[in-house]
């Protein structure tokens, strides 16, 4: 059951891999302002803070802690972002957790 559902997540990985490379290059963003024109230009582009999109997700972010191998706190707040789909992405996975009464720590 484990292995089956980590080669799913791993295989949805991948294809949200495979579907960003071959839609678009890497830009990279200098300055607020550019972040929103790409966000105008392409919605999937927002950063959004995953626990407000995932409130019950479970997140590990060690750099806000002195729990990593600097031992020093490297991150004043413990917050992650991701682009648009991959949060929807990660919604669903939360879904399917929930469905089965699994939490992400459980694997």
């Amino acid at each position: 059951m484990k292995i089956k559902f980590l080669l799913f997540l791993l295989s949805l990985s991948f294809s949200a891999l495979a579907q960003s490379n071959s839609a678009s290059k890497l830009v990279v963003i200098n300055s607020y302002n550019q972040y929103l024109a790409s966000v105008k230009t392409n919605p999937n582009n927002e950063l959004v803070e995953i626990k407000k999109e995932i409130p019950n997700i479970k997140l590990d972010i060690r750099y806000a802690t002195k729990n990593n191998f600097m031992k020093q706190v490297m991150y004043k707040q413990a917050r992650a972002f991701a682009r648009r789909p991959v949060v929807e992405s990660l919604k669903k996975i939360q879904k399917e957790l929930n469905t089965k009464r699994l939490r992400t720590e459980d694997f």
